[in-house]
């Protein structure tokens, strides 16, 4: 009997390279694995290592933006929005402290509206909340000529 060699295929993988007119070749780029492939690779009890561009973003902390409304005309129509950065909206804004000048409102989606009836300048403290909960305080200023 004639002994009967043992023979193990092998595949080789070579990055090929498609010249486009009048461009330098790009070598075809190489799939990055995923986290699922990388825990099978990893020591058990081990987590698998993570890349940066796996994690999600932290959230961004909920703000008012606004610090000043646009000015007031006495007597004329005024419509001006309060901004919030961050959080989750929806956004439900009030007034904390202060007051804005007569004939004008503050509603409950951040809309400043009316007719403003005298001259000045006038601070009031909003707070907005977002659909999570978490609120945010500051001073605006309004000023009416």
């Amino acid at each position: 009997m004639t002994p009967v060699a043992s023979v193990t295929p092998t595949v080789s993988v070579t990055p090929t390279v498609t010249p486009v007119a009048s461009e330098t070749p790009t070598p075809t780029p190489t799939p990055t694995p995923t986290a699922t492939e990388r825990t099978k690779k990893v020591a058990p009890g081990k987590p698998a290592p993570v890349k940066a561009d796996e994690l999600a973003a932290a959230p961004v902390a909920l703000s008012v933006a606004t610090s000043t409304l646009p000015t007031a005309a006495r007597k004329k129509p005024y419509r001006a929005s309060l901004v919030a950065s961050g959080g989750t909206g929806p956004y439900t804004w009030k007034r904390s402290k202060g007051s804005l000048p007569k004939g004008l409102t503050l509603s409950k989606s951040g809309a400043v509206t009316g007719k403003a009836k005298a001259k000045g300048t006038k601070k009031l403290r909003v707070r907005v909340t977002d659909s999570t909960g978490s609120t945010s305080l500051r001073w605006v200023r309004i000023r009416v000529r």
